[in-house]
């Protein structure tokens, strides 16, 4: 049982190196009135436009070899189709 323990973690360790190696791209969604970040309400939801964040989130992902694709829709059904 133990030998069969320790294959079985080697195997985990493998797949998740392999996995970080693969998973290099992800999408990031805003949703319904992100477009209006920096614009509307900026007492409440602050000065950064949705442009900025996304220059932020952009920069941390470069700087681990991610890539990023944004997708914003102010209609529910498109993020989820």
């Amino acid at each position: 049982m133990e030998k069969l323990l320790c294959i079985v973690i080697q195997l985990s360790i493998s797949y998740f190196d392999n996995l970080e190696k693969i998973m290099k791209k992800i999408l990031v969604m805003n949703g319904p009135n992100l477009n209006m970040l920096g614009i509307r309400e900026t007492g409440v939801y602050g000065a950064k436009t949705l442009d900025e964040v996304n220059a932020f989130i952009l920069k941390q992902a470069k700087d681990k070899d991610v890539e990023l694709e944004f997708f914003q829709s102010n209609h529910e059904g498109a993020l989820i189709d």
